[in-house]
């Protein structure tokens, strides 16, 4: 029994740390910062910032997954809900501010977040979809009209795609390497998107669960306390 009290520690604090990576990776400012970063940037550094975006947003969503097969597997029925996420919005309205990182603290990994920062990745999640959408459509525009494009944008996508000579090598071979670029670009935001619709998905159906348990199951043990003011 000791053992097993013992081991249902260690589940615990794993779940909450995982938990934790939400407040860390949650379309957060870094990750602005590295969509801000100027394109004039060697290969190498454009490459390293795709791969940083998307592994960002893989790390959301695998969370979230693990998030919904824990409420899944462990709690069938609405009536015994696992609440992952405290009936709190704090998380959300602090980061609502024009210093959102400063302003939200990493939560210990011994307490729950609030279901806040579910509500704050619901609302970055459907901003970056349209970003992406729009970013991808012009690309797969782009790609089929690349013959069209200013010499000075073909030029850029070339040096995404190798480090220095671009302006020696012939049109038709910036023309061949500008379209290898706009394909990675096209296969890229086409994973973000995905990711992000299943963000979304998972997002909604944690909320939902989350909402019905405490608005129907719960009894709020301060009767002036209020499921949508900030704790």
């Amino acid at each position: 029994e000791g053992m097993q009290i013992e081991l249902q520690g260690h589940i615990g604090r794993f779940q909450r740390q995982c938990l934790g990576l939400l407040t860390r990776f949650g379309s957060s400012e870094r990750l602005r910062q590295f969509r801000l970063q100027d394109d004039h940037t060697d290969a190498d550094r454009v490459n390293k910032r795709d791969d940083i975006e998307l592994a960002m947003q893989q790390i959301c969503a695998n969370v979230m997954e693990y998030c919904q097969l824990l409420m899944v597997q462990c709690a069938p029925t609405f009536e015994h809900t696992v609440c992952l996420f405290t009936p709190s919005l704090s998380e959300s309205t602090n980061r609502d501010g024009p210093r959102q990182d400063t302003q939200a603290s990493v939560i210990p990994y011994w307490r729950l977040p609030g279901l806040g920062i579910i509500v704050y990745l619901l609302k970055q999640s459907a901003n970056d979809f349209f970003s992406y959408y729009d970013s991808h459509r012009q690309n797969v525009n782009k790609l089929q009209n690349v013959e069209q494009l200013p010499p000075e944008e073909i030029k850029e996508l070339c040096q995404s795609v190798i480090l220095a000579g671009v302006d020696k090598i012939s049109t038709t071979q910036k023309y061949i390497l500008a379209k290898r670029r706009l394909v990675k670009l096209i296969n890229n935001r086409a994973k973000l998107l995905s990711l992000c619709c299943y963000i979304i998905e998972t997002c909604l159906f944690i909320l939902w669960r989350h909402l019905e348990h405490y608005l129907l199951h719960c009894t709020p043990a301060d009767s002036q306390a209020s499921l949508l003011a900030p704790r």
